[in-house]
């Protein structure tokens, strides 16, 4: 707003002459209401008061109309006094004591929202009178940033400036107040000249932001309050007009919200991967575990019911696959992306061992039955029977059992099977006992009748049956058949022996002064096979055959038992050279002298093992596997050496590298632990398990290597760069569109999109859930 110079020295020359005319008085004045101007014209009142015991003169005067924005002169507007009531000119004196009501009019008042106006009493000041527009244009509005189309940038710890532009011809002096999400964050007065722009300088505080505006600025809506300035008791009534603002509420820099922005998208779709991975691998493998394990229970509980029928090595490897299986599945992490391998390696193991377990349980039933019908079967049958399951029992001793072994377990079994059913087809039968009395026909054709000649005298019920004619089939009735075929079987025994008596020597030779020691021992065991063939069972056939062999062999049951007395001549060997934890061990017992390893003899003795473990076990040659954990035996205590003067302790980096990894050798080297293994021998008749000591005790200790591996870092870190890989060859084609998604979809929106498009990477899902390969 430009004004002649002497307008504008005229406030300042008309203040100069009023302080030179300047008189005192002691009139009070009292100005009410402000002046309230429409169309530039208004009234309002005012009391004069004389308290003093004398008349004042009364000259009553106005200064020039000032525009309360820019305090510039308005030279149009005129002030008018009169009396109230009645419009009378003021009186030229105030009398004492008395009081005037005056009115002050003005007029022209053009170009200002408020103006002041100082009133005089001849040269003395009674006061300033305010003067507002109620209806001023106040055309403001928000001049660049701050717009919707345009926010403004609203950054934390720096100054924000927001322009307020005045489109009308006259200045304005206003209040204003900065309201964000509906409470007030700033205030103050502007003073905005005419058709011109005046700055509000801001300073954000941190409480005005989320969180999320450090990853992404949020826009938000706040409104400028603006008000004219005047009295207060009059605000309400004067122009206001609220502006609003858009702010872009940036909480850190641009190049520090660029970072967290890209950070924020990196994990989002980190996390999207790790989802894909989740519900693509880690829990369908957890579910498969969960199969997995329940499996393994009740393949536990079938494990357990299996019976000391089955032969020890077969029930120890169903133990010791179940327990591997165990330890595989335990060790298969939940969040590893190989997990897949390590079920699919489970379930090819539990598939071998359910198939071993099922043949084993089918064997210790086929076992079952052959000793219920053994009582009352032909001898030839039961030993045929027992020999079928004994194969079938051998091919399921491999350890990696192939299908082949199973399909010839399976065949033996099946073979069983038809045996045990021709127990119940007496034509059979009758016709496989006569086939037997034929073979025992044509030997006794060629053999020597003198040799058994003492044995038919002493056997006349089993040699009876060689004047009938049970050659043929016919003449075979089912109540029969065990007679007879006992018979047939007894009396082939009784040849046996009867070769054996005949080639032992009787007379001395030129080196052999006394040869007859062999026929006299075979002399004294000769009444023990004439009771067992005398003996209608099966198991007593089964024990001449036995004592028939010891005879061959000239080797008894006492034999071994004193041998084994000998201290040092009997001893447990193993069938490994060296022992781990789950792999499986054969115990047996060996003489130094060869010729009692093998001999039938031993089959006439009981071996009662016992383990670290508590796990006991019977045989002369049985399988066990330890755990690792079973109680050591304590080594004896050496002699107390005088301690050592320990070495200086080395110094420099090279010699604290030699210890360090010497430190990591012996972490890693094989430890070994020694466990206790006794076994109690004695012969059959002196067995007896509610006794504490029976027979001979043998013990021997074995070292279990336990070897502690370093932790194994190789596969984390294979599985580390797996997973880098896949998010890095799927970032290039996720980063673009996820900046896409997070400009133009609001916060929770974008953070959805991008979590989508890290779950629906395929390429590391692929990369993440494929098996390696296998060379």
């Amino acid at each position: 707003m430009h004004l002649p110079w002497t307008l504008r020295i005229a406030p300042l020359w008309y203040a100069f002459a009023i302080a030179a005319g300047a008189q005192s008085t002691s009139l009070q004045s009292r100005f009410a209401p402000p002046l309230v101007l429409r169309a530039g014209s208004g009234a309002t009142e005012f009391t004069l008061s004389n308290p003093t015991a004398t008349a004042e003169p009364l000259n009553l005067n106005a200064g020039p109309v000032l525009d309360a924005a820019s305090s510039a002169s308005l030279p149009k507007s005129k002030l008018a006094f009169a009396l109230v009531p009645g419009g009378a000119a003021p009186p030229a004196k105030i009398d004492p004591g008395q009081t005037l009501h005056i009115e002050v009019t003005a007029t022209d008042v053009s170009g200002t929202g408020s103006a002041l106006a100082t009133v005089f009493n001849g040269g003395t000041e009674l006061g300033q009178l305010q003067m507002v527009a109620l209806d001023a244009p106040f055309n403001l509005l928000i001049d660049g940033d701050g717009n919707p189309d345009k926010p403004l940038l609203y950054t934390l710890n720096q100054p924000v400036t927001l322009t307020v532009k005045n489109s009308d011809a006259e200045a304005y002096l206003v209040n204003w107040v900065l309201q964000i999400d509906g409470g007030p964050r700033a205030s103050g007065q502007l003073t905005i000249p005419p058709d011109g722009s005046s700055p509000i300088v801001l300073h954000p505080s941190p409480d005005d932001y989320f969180w999320t505006d450090s990853i992404r600025p949020s826009t938000k809506k706040a409104a400028l309050l603006l008000s004219l300035a005047g009295p207060e008791d009059t605000q309400a009534l004067l122009p206001a007009r609220p502006l609003p603002v858009t702010l872009s509420m940036r909480r850190s820099g641009p190049n520090a919200t660029a970072w967290w922005s890209h950070l924020y998208i990196f994990f989002n779709l980190l996390l999207g991967g790790a989802l894909s991975l989740l519900a693509s691998g880690v829990l369908p493998n957890v579910l498969r575990k969960v199969a997995l394990r329940e499996q393994i229970r009740d393949v536990a509980e079938r494990t357990s019911s299996v019976s000391t029928r089955i032969d020890s090595y077969l029930r120890v490897l169903l133990r010791l696959e179940r327990k591997k299986i165990s330890l595989l599945i335990q060790g298969a992490k939940t969040l590893s992306p190989s997990t897949g391998d390590t079920l699919d390696q489970v379930t090819v193991a539990l598939d071998r061992l359910t198939k071993r377990l099922k043949l084993s349980e089918r064997l210790d039933d086929l076992r079952r039955r052959f000793e219920d019908c053994s009582a009352s079967a032909p001898p030839s049958v039961s030993d045929n029977l027992d020999k079928i399951l004994q194969s079938a029992a051998e091919q399921l001793h491999s350890f990696a059992l192939p299908d082949e072994d199973l399909a010839a377990s399976s065949a033996f079994l099946d073979k069983a099977e038809a045996s045990l059913a021709m127990l119940d087809d007496a034509d059979a039968l009758a016709k496989l006992i006569a086939a037997n009395f034929k073979d025992l026909q044509a030997r006794l054709k060629t053999f020597p009748q003198d040799y058994c000649a003492d044995l038919r005298t002493s056997l006349p019920g089993l040699f009876v049956i060689l004047e009938k004619p049970f050659d043929d089939p016919k003449n075979i009735v089912r109540p029969m058949m065990f007679a007879i075929d006992h018979a047939v079987t007894a009396i082939q025994l009784a040849l046996d022996y009867a070769m054996v008596r005949a080639s032992v020597p009787v007379a001395a030779s030129d080196n052999c002064p006394e040869p007859a020691a062999t026929l006299a021992r075979l002399k004294t065991h000769e009444c023990d096979l004439v009771d067992l063939l005398g003996t209608l069972s099966w198991r007593a056939l089964r024990e001449a055959t036995t004592l028939v062999q010891q005879m061959r062999e000239n080797v008894y049951e006492a034999d071994l038992l004193e041998e084994i007395r000998k201290p040092g001549q009997a001893y447990i060997m193993l069938d490994t050279q060296t022992a781990r934890p789950s792999m499986p061990v054969f115990f047996s017992i060996c003489f130094r002298v060869a010729r009692f390893n093998g001999s039938a003899a031993i089959h006439r003795l009981v071996s009662h093992w016992n383990f670290p473990d508590g796990l006991s076990e019977r045989g002369w040659k049985v399988c066990h596997f330890f755990h690792g954990t079973e109680p050591e035996v304590q080594p004896p205590h050496p002699a107390a050496a005088p301690a050592a003067t320990p070495p200086p302790a080395a110094t420099g980096l090279w010699q604290r590298l030699r210890r360090l990894f010497a430190r990591r050798r012996a972490a890693v080297a094989p430890q070994s632990r020694t466990l206790l293994i006794a076994v109690t021998l004695g012969g059959q008749v002196a067995v007896d398990e509610e006794t504490t000591a029976v027979g001979h005790l043998l013990t021997n200790t074995i070292d279990i290597k336990m070897e502690k591996k370093p932790p194994e870092r190789s596969r984390a870190v294979a599985e580390t760069l797996r997973f880098g890989i896949a998010f890095g060859v799927a970032l290039a084609g996720l980063l673009s569109g996820a900046l896409n998604q997070f400009d133009k979809l609001d916060f929770l929106s974008a953070t959805i999109a991008i979590l989508a498009l890290g779950f629906g990477a395929d390429s590391i899902k692929n990369l993440l859930t494929q098996a390696p390969k296998k060379g």
